[in-house]
């Protein structure tokens, strides 16, 4: 299996999630352990018509927004 390409984790605002191409052919380590550290809410903008979304990406965050079931 070929080696998958290491990001910066500078590059988050130029990188569209939403296509599967960038899972599989880069390395999100880098780019993952910044949000977590400096920006766990981070808002992916709208691409190619599809709206923007929030990525969380703590566990703890995950857990608690999916344990809440009132707002």
């Amino acid at each position: 299996m070929p080696s998958r390409i290491m990001l910066n984790p500078g590059d988050i605002a130029t990188l569209d999630l939403t296509d599967p191409r960038t899972h599989a052919e880069y390395d999100l380590s880098e780019v993952w352990r910044h949000l977590r550290t400096t920006q766990p809410f981070h808002w992916h903008p709208s691409i190619g018509g599809a709206p923007g979304f929030w990525v969380v990406s703590r566990h703890a965050d995950v857990s608690e927004i999916y344990r809440d079931n009132k707002r």
